[in-house]
This record gives C-alpha cells, sequence and structure tokens, in this order.
C-alpha cells in the first residue's frame, strides 16, 4: 500500500465518531472512495458527502470540473451543459439537462436545472492551493421544452472541495457535497439510492478526464488574499464535516 493510500485510510478511519455524532451514516466504501449519508430536517431525500482519492493536482481537477460545457463527453447522466452567464466577481451560471438511459424506458424523465457556480482558493496548513466550488440553483429563465419531458429540479445544492493529498503533490483529496430532490413522483427511497450508486461514476468520470492531454496544461488561478484551509461558510452544506 503506498503512502498516500495510508494516510487515506488512517484520515478515514479516524472520522466514525465524529460522522455518528453529526449523524452521518456510511452508505459505500470503495477503492479510494468513502460515501456518507445523512437525514436533512423536513425532508425524506439524504444529503450526501463523499471523499475520495483523484489522480492529478487540484488544478488539474479544478480544470476538468469547470469545463462546464464538456460535461455531456464524459459527466454521467449529463445530456446538455450550457454556460448561460460568467459574472464579474469569477461565479458561473450553468444550464444542465440529466437524461437517465435506460431507466427512461420505466418512466424516469429528465430534469433540468440552472446552478450558479461560486469558486473560492483555499490554502492547506503547508501553503499549497486548493480550490472549493460551491453551486446553489439560480433563479433565470430556462429553455423550454418542447416535448413537455422535462422536469425541473427543485432543489440541488452542494460542493467540490479540492484539496493537495497528503505526503503526495500529484493527487488531490476529492471531497463531494451534494443535497439534491429532483422532484417529480420518484419515491425518496429511489431518489436515495439512486444519489448513492451515482457517485462513484462521477468520480471515475473525473479520475478519467484528468488524465486526458487537453488538461495538461492547466494552470494554478492565483490564490486570494483570504485564501484559507476551507472555504465553507455557515450555509454551506455539509457546513459541519
Amino acid at each position: 500500500m503506498s503512502r498516500l493510500a495510508v494516510a487515506l485510510a488512517l484520515t478515514l478511519a479516524a472520522l466514525p465518531a465524529a460522522l455518528e455524532a453529526a449523524g452521518w451514516e456510511r452508505a459505500y466504501t470503495g477503492d479510494d472512495l468513502v460515501i456518507d449519508t445523512r437525514s436533512v430536517p423536513a425532508s425524506a431525500v439524504k444529503e450526501l458527502r463523499a471523499e475520495g482519492l483523484l489522480p492529478a493536482p487540484p488544478h488539474v481537477v479544478r480544470a476538468v470540473l469547470a469545463d462546464l460545457e464538456r460535461y455531456p463527453e464524459f459527466m454521467p447522466y449529463v445530456k446538455v451543459a450550457r454556460v448561460l452567464e460568467r459574472e464579474t466577481d469569477g461565479a458561473v451560471v450553468a444550464y444542465l439537462r440529466l437524461s437517465f438511459g435506460a431507466l427512461g424506458l420505466l418512466g424516469v424523465t429528465d430534469r433540468d436545472y440552472a446552478i450558479r457556480i461560486d469558486e473560492r482558493v483555499t490554502r492547506s496548513a503547508d501553503g499549497r492551493t486548493g480550490y472549493w466550488r460551491e453551486w446553489n440553483l439560480a433563479d433565470v429563465p430556462l429553455p423550454s421544452s418542447e416535448d413537455g419531458s422535462v422536469v425541473r429540479v427543485p432543489v440541488n445544492r452542494g460542493y467540490w472541495e479540492l484539496r493537495p493529498a497528503p505526503a503526495d503533490v500529484g493527487q488531490t483529496l476529492g471531497v463531494y457535497c451534494l443535497f439534491i430532490d429532483p422532484g417529480g413522483s420518484l419515491p425518496a427511497w429511489a431518489i436515495n439510492r439512486g444519489n448513492t450508486q451515482g457517485v462513484p461514476k462521477v468520480y471515475d468520470a473525473v479520475r478519467a478526464a484528468v488524465r486526458e492531454p487537453r488538461y495538461a496544461g492547466a494552470t494554478s488561478a492565483p490564490p486570494a488574499a483570504d485564501a484559507s484551509a476551507s472555504g465553507a461558510t455557515a450555509g454551506s452544506p455539509c457546513a459541519d464535516r
């Protein structure tokens, strides 16, 4: 086992007591990836948090996640992705439409939404650069569906936190938090199961994308003057983790 794998294993092994106290439960353990879920007040849909290794430094992973309009080429379920606006403060407003393949034959229709993505640059304790990309639904006009086969997502918020991996400057510890209710008539158990099962596919997609030559020349963004160890705020999803 590599030094990095050992460091990650020790980090994850130390979490259960804190997780239980905050209401989290381990839902999945895989190769270099764990997923935890917890209940959210007034919702049958659970909040989800994943933590796993990504085989590239944070600035390369950040370049992949920021390449929104290529999502249909590599990101699971994304059928359409368009940038609607790039704001002066660096935030991005994007439209995405999700399609679920064979599940469509079972009556699961496409979903769509617009999100506003804010990004902050962070610093690890040893001065290395990381990134925090947080999103919430954006209140903007959405394209109309000519065939009426799209359900608007009523809840979608989360973040990616990209931390330099311990003991290895060439990898990233990627933390992914998500609270999404796709709306429609899907039962909560199916939503929770689908959300959990979809996360490993997202990590696999990002792991494959960071190896593409197009991202090899990605450069680090200049650190913000007030960069800190984490980009979390009191209102961030999973803020107590």
